[in-house]
């Protein structure tokens, strides 16, 4: 699904326009993304979570080449109860 069919699909079951659809999406999303840039806990309850914290340097081995990675900053996600029991209950066919 692309944020198009997400809209469309959103603005059918509302009745509100597509335009006004699409402004909710991309402040949802850049309220996500802003937040998790932060540094901040998204929490969507049943949906979804997303944690963010700092990935610390570890060795690396090449072939020829010894070194580290950087310190960096990473976002996870780990998938809400509803959204765990509705991809685990779908049927195996919609993932062929």
């Amino acid at each position: 699904m692309l944020k198009k069919d997400l809209v469309d699909k959103v603005a059918s079951a509302t009745g509100l326009p597509k335009k006004t659809v699409a402004e909710v999406v991309d402040t949802m999303l850049d309220s996500i993304v802003e937040a998790a840039a932060n540094g901040e806990t998204v929490l969507l309850t049943g949906f979804g979570k997303w944690t963010g914290g700092i990935r610390e340097p570890k060795p690396i081995k090449l072939k020829g080449y010894e070194g580290m990675t950087k310190r960096a900053p990473y976002v996870k996600f780990s998938l809400g109860k509803v959204f765990k029991e509705a991809v685990k209950n779908a049927p195996l066919s919609k993932f062929e």
